[in-house]
């Protein structure tokens, strides 16, 4: 897990310093130094992302759906009763933006960074026909209406994101910014 983590930072300290097998060794007192300054949802999503950890996983998914219903509730999207459509593309970005193979017959945290599931329905990536699949609706819905909808929920992923790399990068340079993130 942690060897997977330092990539976020490849010039940590210790990256270089093999542990055994030759897996990079960062200390838990690096790793949590590395987070520091990271909201639950920016720490859970870095652990589900770059460590595979599947309770991170799942609590992303959830605080994703509780994203997808204050938007739905924000912007009055009309939506059925009994359909749990807003929250399956809460779900839905946090999959493709975590793990885009992850497959939906399994749709198992424990399949995170595995590229073949037991079931061997691999994937190459996500298709607008998987997402419209996945949240139950049809193509000229998704068209219309969700996948627009969606983009906004994906994109609060990549924020996400992209906020877990710049906190990465700022600790690792103890106190200055990378390259990429100063602007």
């Amino acid at each position: 897990m942690l060897g997977i983590l330092a990539r976020l930072a490849a010039s940590t300290t210790n990256y270089g310093n093999a542990g055994g097998g030759g897996v990079p060794a960062l200390t838990s007192a690096e790793v949590a130094g590395l987070l520091r300054g990271l909201s639950t949802a920016q720490l859970n999503y870095a652990l589900a992302k770059y460590c595979g950890d599947g309770e991170s996983f799942k609590s992303v998914q959830i605080h994703l759906m509780c994203q997808a219903g204050s938007y739905a509730a924000r912007n009055e999207w009309q939506t059925e009763r009994g359909k749990p459509r807003v929250m399956s593309l809460g779900a839905l970005a946090a999959i493709e933006s975590i793990n885009p193979l992850l497959c939906f017959k399994c749709n198992s945290p424990a399949m995170l960074g595995i590229k073949h599931c037991s079931c061997d329905k691999p994937r190459l990536k996500m298709s607008q026909a998987d997402k419209y699949r996945y949240i139950n609706i049809s193509n000229t819905s998704w068209c219309n209406v969700w996948r627009d909808r969606y983009e906004v929920l994906f994109n609060y992923c990549q924020v996400l994101d992209a906020e877990v790399g710049r906190v990465v990068c700022l600790n690792n340079r103890k106190g200055g910014y990378c390259d990429e993130f100063s602007g």
